[in-house]
This record gives C-alpha cells, structure tokens and sequence, in this order.
C-alpha cells in the first residue's frame, strides 16, 4: 500500500493549470522550463538553498535522508523536464539524468533516488563522498543546460541571472 503522501504528490503531478499546462510540484511547465514567474523563483530559491549544502556536502549527509535526496532531486527533476519537455516525477527524472550525465552526477542521483524510495541513507561516510563529488557538478549541469536553452529561446535576461550564479557557486 502507497502512502498517503505519495497519492498526494502523484495528483499534484498530474494536475494542469487554468490554461491547461501540466504541473508538476506547483510549478506549471513549458518546454522543460518553468512557465511563470512563480517557478522561476522556485528554482531559484532551490539554488540559494543549495549553495551552503554545495559546500558543506559533508553536514548535509548529517541531516537526513530528506534534505539529502531534496538537494540532489531537485536539480534532477529540472534536468529530467529540460530533456524531456514534460515535468516528470524522481523516477523519470533520475532514470533520464543518470543515462545522460557523467558518472559523478549519474551515480549520485541514481543512490538519491534510491535512497528516496527506502526512506533511509547509507553510511554518512558514503553519502558525504558521493555528495562531494556529484552534488556540484549536478547543480552546474543544471545551470548550464538551462542556460543554454534560454538563450535559445530569447531569453537572455534569465539566462544572464542563471550564468551569474553558476559564477557565484563557483567562487
């Protein structure tokens, strides 16, 4: 039996707007790419978030299997609805990041994922390693794929905010 909260998170995902736009975790998505404002912000918001756990992977893993797997399915699911044009939940979005990007950033999404779906962290050493070697480069990807399909489609003030806090972590 689903928990609760996963039938709660399944409807969410397949709920469209007044416009008739699929959305997924709130956010209404066109084209892999948040489409308002609104989720802008929540994008942005989740790289402000990251940027202390970027460089502290090692606290991070002390704080739980839910900030863990936040931290890393988060950029995951913005990558997953890049490539695929649609929102998509931690399983697509894991299975599409993991078969595109290099083994850092595959391996760490792949043990989010799974640790998403035990509800339980390996070893804190395990975790603090996997999350220093991919959760940087995972947000980067991120920046930089969405970047790119921004100046795409002719829209370089939001792209230019992206590249000036890829610069930013990058410090």
């Amino acid at each position: 039996m689903r928990p609760a909260a996963a039938d709660a998170n399944l409807s969410r995902a397949r709920t469209r707007d007044a416009k008739g736009r699929r959305r997924t975790d709130g956010i209404a998505i066109r084209h892999g790419f948040p489409d308002d404002q609104s989720g802008w912000r929540v994008m942005l918001a989740g790289l402000a978030q990251a940027q202390q756990r970027l460089r502290q992977p090692g606290r991070l893993a002390g704080m739980g299997c839910r900030e863990v797997t936040k931290a890393v399915l988060f950029p995951a699911r913005f990558l997953g609805a890049l490539a695929s044009g649609l929102p998509g939940g931690n399983a697509e979005s894991a299975r599409l990041v993991e078969a595109s990007q290099p083994a850092p950033i595959g391996a760490l999404v792949r043990a989010a994922f799974d640790w998403r779906t035990s509800g339980r962290l390996d070893d804190p050493g395990t975790v603090a390693a996997l999350l220093a070697r991919g959760l940087f480069p995972l947000h980067l990807a991120m920046i930089a794929a969405y970047r790119s399909a921004l100046i795409a489609e002719g829209e370089a003030v939001l792209a230019g905010v992206l590249e000036r806090w890829a610069e930013t972590l990058e410090r």
